[in-house]
């Protein structure tokens, strides 16, 4: 599928390709509905999502821009080049694939699942929540600080064991049952909380 003008194209249904989406030029905006490609997304043009999910299970590399228009979903479970400008919205970038590098945004809402192990590839932001869900571990050993207003760790592991860790939470802290935290040896080494809740539930 090729979006190749200027004026625009939006999706009028829910919609599964089994190839690429080449975005050459202007806004491909998805709305509510789902779209999945199963194939790479690339292009200088603009990914709009609205309320929808937007799933992509080959390479994304976006050197236009991604936008959010309302609370939907971008799925990315191969290899993320750039998602090029994003404007977060109040949407969701779910990193769902095995082994994957994060690339340096600010996110809304940032929610890592899968396989394997997530790793930062510049400064980020996330204006919500942090999701760590499934079997990942999030290593933010790479020294590419990482601040997020609430981190919630349901059954993934956050690893902030190095020495060149850099996490600042700023609002509420939440380590659940099946989730797994590993620090440095020295307390507060490399993690600062200035939010009010921190709550680690027994394992």
């Amino acid at each position: 599928l090729i979006i190749n003008n200027s004026n625009g194209v939006s999706l009028g249904a829910t919609t599964s390709i089994s190839g690429n989406l080449a975005l050459t030029s202007g806004n491909f905006t998805t709305g509510s509905y789902n779209f999945t490609a199963t194939g790479n997304v690339t292009g200088a043009g603009t990914l709009a999502i609205g309320t929808g999910t937007v799933d992509v299970n080959g390479t994304y590399n976006v050197t236009g821009a991604t936008t959010f228009n309302g609370a939907g979903t971008l799925q990315l479970s191969g290899t993320v080049t750039t998602v090029g400008t994003l404007t977060a919205g109040t949407g969701t970038v779910a990193y769902d694939g095995a082994s994957q590098t994060i690339e340096g945004q600010i996110y809304y809402n940032l929610t890592t699942s899968g396989t394997g192990t997530k790793t930062l590839s510049g400064d980020s932001t996330v204006n919500n929540t942090l999701t760590i869900d499934g079997d990942v571990t999030l290593d933010v050993d790479g020294g590419d600080p990482l601040n997020v207003k609430n981190l919630t760790v349901t059954n993934g592991t956050m690893d902030v064991s190095g020495l060149n860790a850099n996490l600042l939470v700023s609002g509420n802290l939440a380590i659940g049952a099946s989730g797994v935290w590993i620090k440095h040896a020295s307390p507060d080494y490399c993690v600062e909380f200035t939010g009010a809740a921190c709550t680690f539930t027994d394992q």
